[in-house]
């Protein structure tokens, strides 16, 4: 298992390309690591938390995000980045590979294929994932709770557990909420993916 020195992190002002480029060479490491040094088992690369997030723009004595920054990535930017790793784990593979993503998502769903497709930013036909989403279009249930629905379950299950000091951890779900942030860790190996959400809340900035 490895993971990134702190001094051979991207810092906070790098673009998302850039964070991707310092993966690859993340990947490229390891890889030599591991002929080097041939074991059995399997070998993963974890990144550290917020490896994904919006970029900060510069400022004297930036070192990280503050409270009032909004760190979330847009949806679109999110199967940006879930592409991009996609080809990376490919090109690397036997290694499982764990990437954590700050990002949001609307609140309401898409009403159509072609709203579904643009918001994720595949919509154009030559896309990789467009297929695989069309299909997932084409398959999705019409009994699932909306997401307002489910993001109110989750704060009031949140709640019930953590109690009010946690509450600033669960905003309410009201009109005005549009956004739905997202800490999501995503997992690849050999080109698969697997898509876990940690925490998702109410956004009022996003």
């Amino acid at each position: 298992m490895a993971m990134p020195e702190p001094s051979a992190l991207p810092k906070k002002d790098s673009s998302i390309v850039a964070r991707l480029q310092t993966i690859e060479g993340y990947l490229a490491d390891a890889k030599r690591l591991m002929n080097a040094h041939p074991q059995d088992g399997l070998k993963v690369l974890l990144l550290p938390e917020y490896m994904f997030d919006r970029p900060l723009a510069p400022r004297p004595g930036m070192l990280r995000h503050r409270g009032g920054d909004v760190r979330q990535l847009s949806e679109r930017q999110f199967h940006n980045i879930d592409n991009a790793m996609r080809d990376l784990s490919e090109a690397y593979p036997d290694l499982l590979i764990k990437v954590p993503v700050a990002w949001s998502k609307p609140i309401e769903r898409a009403t159509t294929q072609m709203q579904s497709l643009s918001s994720k930013g595949i919509d154009d036909e030559t896309h990789p994932l467009h297929a695989h989403y069309m299909n997932q279009w084409s398959n999705k249930s019409t009994n699932t709770p909306s997401r307002r629905e489910k993001a109110a379950s989750a704060n009031e299950l949140g709640l019930s557990k953590f109690g009010d000091r946690h509450k600033h951890d669960f905003p309410d779900i009201d009109d005005n909420t549009r956004q739905l942030a997202r800490n999501t860790v995503l997992t690849y190996f050999n080109g698969d993916v697997s898509i876990n959400t940690i925490k998702s809340w109410a956004c009022k900035k996003c």
